[in-house]
């Protein structure tokens, strides 16, 4: 067996980089393993080419030889392997984001809560049965007041009057019969005629609700009220067109939007015994997001304006652009428009369809109504995420830069940390899965070669089997390291022009600095800007056997390596660590013999599993 295996040094290393992929899948990370110094050496060089990496290129800059797009920076990457599924990353980050239907709070409350206010007032028209309690109090010669219930006969018994038979009428048709009756019966004797408790009455709802069925609820009851006891409605159901049904005529429809965004009830009609409430499905969704105050899934009734799509999001946010609205859908012949809200016109929407509302930039060019459809050419999709005020994916223009899209989204948080930025780049990754497949190949022929030419050496096949494995089933992650404060800042060197297809993650600020590889302790420790590495080995509880302790390094929170000259104990009181960064302790390779090819493959597999974990913070 090649000294290389001996004591499953190299398995075990393939071993961490298998797991932490994973990690690092599900912290959206990826870390680039940079030095100047090792881009210098041949070894260093043979590996960034055998990776796809031309190092003349990207030590001075990352710039697509076709697009002419990138500024130069500072050092060259090395993206690691990553066994997440991309698309599933992207469906993640996707435009169409999980959103609430506006309204479906309203039913928001376990069912069976609401009650009727003991003081809710019968309309005039309310119709009068069986169980309503019937008020009558007498004033002038006499002064007394009775409270009698609506018997089984749809009558009740005044004392002094007699019966009087109250079924069918409706409330203001049963104060006008009884005054009369007390007038003409009791001289001197008036009357004031109200009701008090109500009759329950049985209603059915039917179509998109949680729980359809019959229901028995008190006779004040409004199509609301029946609603919230059917557990409100569903994902399907519509909140602009529920339908009351009397006798089989249809007697009014209710707008809850009227009452959600206006305050307006007037729709929500008083209900009857026997009346049926039917909820349809919702046709034409409109999901509404960015600047807006209330961003949401909006149910248009057709014909919207302007005005009224943006009072259903609650208005626009400071700073928003109305004139440039992205609007995106996955039916229509032109799927990417931009639209403009300024002139409050009317537009025609299709169930799904989406509009973000991003902030004005600095500085814009105006967009005319004659280019309203964007150029699909032209049209480039980024997704920002993390700590910006509005994360989400947004429709760019060629040859805008990530300061644009910074602006776009709302700039940073309070909480943001700028220096660590992930910033993935499409082109990048494929490139990478491409490169690492070769890779593969490369390692075969070359470990074929090795057992013809060793014969007192025998081949581990499985751990063979195990990196080429991992390396073709490399997706590629796409890291490209940016300063982005400086981008920020415009320096146009560090600000790159976007392509379709990139990503920008902002991540939380981080106040510690991990210790990774060969150490004791491997751990995260609290940073301490008076600490130099010698302090946080001595936490980690010093190195091992196994470490090369003139080739640690630093993996930079933005994906940066910095490589003491000489090795770590030599830098003194040099400050090169900062919040985020990580310490990385590589393994000696003079503990084994191996070909030299084989090194590099070893020092993928090993920098990718300390890189990773120290990210993910395992």
């Amino acid at each position: 067996m090649f000294p290389l295996f001996r004591n499953s040094i190299f398995k075990r290393y393939c071993l961490l980089f298998s797991l932490f992929g994973a990690a690092f899948a599900l912290n959206f990370f990826s870390i680039g393993i940079v030095s100047d110094t090792l881009a210098q050496t041949r070894d260093q060089k043979e590996l960034a080419q055998s990776l796809g990496f031309d190092i003349d290129d990207l030590k001075g800059g990352f710039e697509d030889k076709e697009t002419g797009i990138g500024r130069e920076m500072e050092d060259f990457t090395i993206e690691l392997p990553d066994k997440k599924d991309k698309e599933d990353l992207r469906t993640y980050l996707g435009f169409r984001g999980d959103l609430s239907r506006f309204g479906e709070e309203l039913f928001s409350s376990e069912r069976g809560e609401f009650k009727i206010a003991d003081d809710a007032q019968a309309p005039d028209d309310y119709l009068l049965g069986l169980g309503d309690q019937i008020i009558i109090q007498y004033y002038g010669a006499e002064s007394v007041s009775y409270t009698i219930e609506i018997d089984r006969n749809g009558s009740i018994l005044l004392p002094k009057v007699g019966p009087i038979n109250l079924n069918g009428l409706k409330l203001y048709e049963a104060q006008e019969l009884i005054r009369n009756r007390v007038n003409s019966q009791l001289v001197g004797v008036n009357a004031t005629v109200t009701i008090g408790k109500t009759k329950f009455i049985n209603i059915f709802i039917a179509g998109n609700v949680e729980a359809p069925g019959v229901y028995s609820m008190p006779a004040l009851s409004r199509v609301t009220h029946a609603l919230y006891l059917a557990g409100g409605i569903t994902e399907l159901g519509t909140y602009r067109n529920i339908q009351v049904k009397r006798g089989g005529k249809l007697v009014g429809k209710v707008d809850l939007y009227d009452f959600l965004i206006n305050g307006d009830n007037s729709s929500d009609i008083n209900l009857r015994s026997n009346d049926v409430i039917l909820v349809g499905e919702s046709n034409k969704n409109l999901q509404i997001t960015g600047a807006v105050k209330r961003p949401g899934i909006f149910e248009l009734k057709g014909g919207d304006d302007a005005k009224a799509i943006i009072s259903y999001a609650g208005g626009m946010a400071p700073g928003a652009d109305i004139e440039a609205v992205i609007y995106s859908s996955l039916i229509s012949d032109s799927p990417n428009k931009i639209l403009n809200f300024s002139q409050n016109e009317k537009f025609s929407f299709f169930d799904g369809d989406a509009i973000h509302f991003n902030f004005k930039a600095t500085s814009y060019t105006k967009v005319n109504k004659s280019n309203y459809v964007m150029n699909k050419a032209s049209a480039i999709r980024v997704n920002i995420q993390g700590e910006v005020n509005y994360p989400g994916t947004y429709l760019m223009a060629a040859g805008e830069r990530i300061s644009d899209l910074m602006a776009r989204a709302g700039g940073p948080t309070e909480a943001s940390f700028l220096h660590g930025a992930v910033f993935t780049r499409e082109k990048v990754r494929q490139r990478e899965a491409f490169r690492a497949r070769e890779l593969a190949e490369e390692v075969r022929r070359q470990v074929v070669s090795s057992s013809q030419t060793q014969s007192t050496n025998q081949l581990d096949v499985e751990d063979v089997e195990f990196i080429t494995e991992q390396l073709e089933t490399y997706s590629g992650i796409g890291r490209v390291i940016i300063d982005l404060p400086r981008a920020l800042a415009g320096r146009n060197d560090a600000n790159l022009v976007l392509s379709d297809g990139d990503a920008l993650y902002i991540p939380e600020r981080s106040n510690t600095i991990t210790v990774f590889g060969e150490v004791r302790r491997q751990s995260s420790y609290v940073y301490n800007s008076q600490f130099e590495i010698e302090d946080y080995l001595t936490l980690a509880a010093g190195i091992t056997q196994l470490a090369d302790e003139d080739n640690i390094y630093i993996v930079k929170a933005n994906g940066n390596v910095a490589q003491p000259k000489g090795g770590w104990f030599r830098y003194g009181s040099d400050k090169l660590l900062s919040e985020g960064d990580t310490i990385i302790v590589p393994v000696d390779y003079d503990y084994r013999q191996s070909l030299p090819f084989w090194r590099d493959v070893i020092s993928i597999v090993y920098q990718g599993a300390v890189a990773i974990a120290a990210i993910s913070g395992l």
